[in-house]
């Protein structure tokens, strides 16, 4: 009679490495990260994960030239919509009218976006954020393990 192998499944958090090039911060082609913390619930880990990708974000403009290389333009603006967030300042300022609005405009007023929706994000609006990025500063593996 074999014995049944009970296979359980972690779902791991892990830092992505980024490199400087005397520019900006890119991810380099190794795609080595720094394993932070494993979880038995896909949910919490991908939870975890959006937290601290959202921790993040105040430094966004380190990561390219232009918003379009950090985010998916017009997923932020339907964002930026939905959030109702349009019509406040600082953001009015900027006179988004479209996402082609802030495919155009620099990565200071890319910050400064960041700066007034992030502390106002649901945990669904945390998703679709993290989800309209361009770069990942984490990500889950999904590890099996048999015991």
């Amino acid at each position: 009679m074999s014995a049944v192998k009970e296979i359980n499944v972690v779902y791991v958090v892990s830092e992505v490495g980024f490199e400087y090039n005397d520019e900006i911060l890119f991810r380099p082609d190794c795609g080595v990260g720094t394993p932070i913390k494993a979880y038995q619930s896909l949910e919490t880990a991908m939870r975890e994960m959006y937290n601290k990708t959202i921790k993040e974000l105040g430094s966004i403009n380190q990561y390219g030239y232009e918003p379009n290389e950090v985010v998916d333009c017009y997923a932020l603006f339907s964002l930026l919509s939905d959030m109702d967030v349009l019509n406040t300042a600082p953001i009015s300022n900027l006179n988004l009218k479209s996402a082609d609005d802030v495919e155009k405009m620099d990565m200071e007023h890319l910050e400064i976006i960041m700066e007034v929706i992030v502390p106002k994000l649901s945990d669904d609006d945390k998703a679709r954020l993290v989800d309209a990025l361009q770069i990942s500063f984490y990500e889950i593996t999904t590890l099996e393990i048999t015991g």
